[in-house]
């Protein structure tokens, strides 16, 4: 039987505490535009969705995991996620395979979400242009595990 210490949350993911408003980056984790019996997603209304989970790291180093919804109404948005990765030449086609988005990089700038259960909770409120990004950090997104590259094997 292999034994291991067993830690805390915190010990853990020393760094996963409570992202900050500003800019991050981000790594896509996973993408589903299907529910786990196969379904099309589909939001309250009725509309296509797509469910997207973002691995973020802010200014701070601070890291977390969010999701953020895209509607097939709302083609800015996706633009903009699209931008974001610098994958806006697959816009044109007008569909978007869910599985190509992941391990895909970017910026986001993340605003705080105000509710009362939650007062401290931030979302994505834009996601950052190629260009954009480059202007501000002068450099491209790096993928927010990068600092996880030391395993010692």
């Amino acid at each position: 039987m292999f034994k291991y210490q067993v830690l805390s949350d915190a010990e853990l993911h020393p760094n996963q505490s409570k992202l900050k408003e500003g800019f991050a980056t981000f790594k896509i984790i996973d993408a589903n535009d299907k529910d786990k019996y196969n379904n099309v997603l589909t939001s309250k209304a009725g509309n296509q969705m797509m469910e997207v989970k973002f691995l973020l790291r802010d200014n701070l180093g601070n890291e977390g995991i969010l999701k953020d919804y895209f509607l097939a109404d709302q083609s800015w948005k996706i633009h903009k996620l699209l931008s974001a990765i610098n994958k806006a030449h697959w816009y044109k086609s007008g569909a978007l395979q869910a599985s190509d988005l992941k391990n895909q990089v970017g910026q986001c700038m993340l605003k705080a979400d105000p509710s009362p259960q939650y007062p401290e909770k931030v979302k994505i409120g834009s996601y950052v242009e190629q260009e954009q990004a480059e202007t501000v950090n002068n450099q491209a997104p790096r993928d927010p595990l990068d600092t996880l590259d030391d395993i010692p094997f």
